[in-house]
């Protein structure tokens, strides 16, 4: 409570603090992991960096018990009470527990032989030997679990390489209790909240959650927490059913998916099936005023738009490649028909700076700010050329993030230059700034001079891509 209490001081840390609240409400109240969203994890991530404080602080009242015990059980798997599992005996338990004839003097002269040994020193013959009379006297400390002791924990890891494989393990470290220990370590927690987040695709089986995110946060968080490399899962079946997962993936390594594609040659291939075609077009006649005015979407609306995505899978991942009426499609189905509250746009600045770092992208993006040169300036539909249409949709593939970006505050070129492209070349009057491309300069290169194609014939292209870019493109 005092934590929380100061960060609320803290603008910054507040707003961190009030994002992770609304973010994980419902795992707060329920404990239970279908609750604990991406978004969750990812604000959570984000408020404990914020205030340190929050990672190792204990409530002095029964809501914030409550709370802490549902996030720990829904979002890592971790018991609130931090006790073993029933299926894992306690360690100090069992060594309490063996008090009688047989075993009372086996493990006096166990914590005698390895005394040395949990102060740091190296195993000896008669610790080994020790070691294995214990588990054959008990062999239930072979599995016993530690707890979050973590005295306990580092005697376990010196036991096991004090034997070695002539009597096995002496225990498995448990998935949740290296959890445990990760989570209450400040340096240790984000690596475990980016991991459970970038991999959470994998957890739930979706085609690309073997991703480069996901196995450099995986390597990030076991460089971190070692012990989670060989922890077992025990009976957790949660557990066990992601092991497979994430050994399979590590193994193998992530898997790329294929490129997006813009929604305009999404929309063309499926033109070319009559089948898909005529699906489509039911999505139209169905979602058109949703499309152009963000009216509510109805049920017939709905079920139009799940069967042209089961036709058109791409439709869920197309671009617009710049085209600001497909955004505001995409925005008002996403909004009306999901309830999903657009992100944040990113400034172009900060999405074209990576770029340049970036000797391919820094290529294309080159080509793009020389091809479009004159149609920045003019907004004329003659000075849009091919070229300029062409490196537009190849900036907007190598990163689907731009075409959603705007410009900084006060930039009135960045302004200009949005407006001018979506006039010149998509037909689109923009009154006021708007998510889409802006050159990403502001220093002017030398203009490439293209002979502009016939005005008709691109009059009559820009609005039938246009027409059936804004008509059908939509993006979860």
């Amino acid at each position: 409570n005092a934590v929380a209490a100061a960060c609320t001081q803290n603008p910054s840390c507040n707003a961190s603090l009030t994002a992770y609240l609304v973010a994980c409400n419902r795992v707060l109240s329920s404990g239970s992991a279908a609750d604990c969203t991406p978004d969750c994890l990812v604000k959570l991530n984000a408020s404990n960096q914020a205030e340190p404080g929050f990672v190792t602080c204990t409530c002095s009242d029964a809501q914030c018990t409550t709370f802490q015990g549902n996030i720990k059980k829904g979002c890592f798997g971790i018991a609130p009470t931090g006790a073993p599992k029933p299926f894992a005996p306690s360690c100090t338990a069992l060594g309490a527990a063996c008090s009688g004839a047989n075993c009372g003097p086996v493990v006096t002269k166990y914590l005698s032989d390895c005394d040395d040994l949990f102060k740091g020193q190296p195993c000896t013959a008669k610790c080994s030997a020790s070691i294995a009379a214990l588990f054959t006297i008990n062999p239930a400390f072979k599995n016993c679990s530690c707890g979050d002791d973590p005295s306990c924990l580092a005697n376990v890891d010196r036991i096991h390489k004090c034997v070695g494989n002539n009597t096995g393990p002496p225990g498995p470290v448990y998935c949740d209790v290296a959890g445990a220990n990760c989570y209450a370590n400040p340096s240790c927690s984000p690596t475990l909240i980016n991991y459970l987040t970038n991999c959470a695709g994998l957890f739930t089986g979706q085609p690309y959650g073997c991703s480069l995110g996901c196995v450099s946060s995986y390597n990030a968080y076991i460089k971190n927490d070692p012990a989670s490399v060989n922890c077992s899962c025990g009976k957790d079946s949660s557990c066990i059913a992601a092991q497979g997962p994430v050994t399979k993936c590590i193994m193998s390594g992530p898997v790329t998916p294929p490129p997006p594609q813009t929604c305009a040659d999404a929309i063309m291939g499926c033109g070319n099936n009559a089948t898909c075609g005529s699906i489509v077009l039911s999505y139209l006649s169905a979602c058109n005023k949703v499309f152009y005015s963000g009216a509510a979407c109805t049920n017939d609306c709905k079920n139009r738009l799940d069967e042209a995505i089961d036709a058109l899978p791409a439709l869920k991942e197309c671009i617009c490649a710049g085209n600001a009426t497909c955004i505001e499609a995409q925005t008002n189905i996403q909004k009306a028909c999901f309830g999903l509250t657009p992100a944040p746009r990113p400034t172009c600045d900060s999405i074209t700076l990576p770029c340049s770092q970036k000797p391919q992208c820094y290529s294309i993006l080159q080509d793009y700010i020389n091809s479009c040169d004159r149609v920045f300036r003019s907004g004329n539909v003659n000075d849009c050329t091919q070229s300029c249409l062409d490196n537009l949709k190849s900036l907007t593939l190598m990163m689907p993030t731009y075409e959603k970006c705007t410009c900084s505050q006060g930039d009135a070129t960045c302004s200009m230059y949005q407006k001018n492209i979506q006039k010149g070349c998509f037909g689109v009057d923009m009154t006021m700034p708007s998510p889409t491309t802006a050159r990403p300069t502001s220093q002017r290169p030398t203009p490439q001079r293209s002979t502009p194609s016939s005005k008709a014939a691109k009059v009559t292209a820009v609005a039938l891509v246009s027409f059936f870019v804004a008509v059908f493109c939509f993006l979860f």
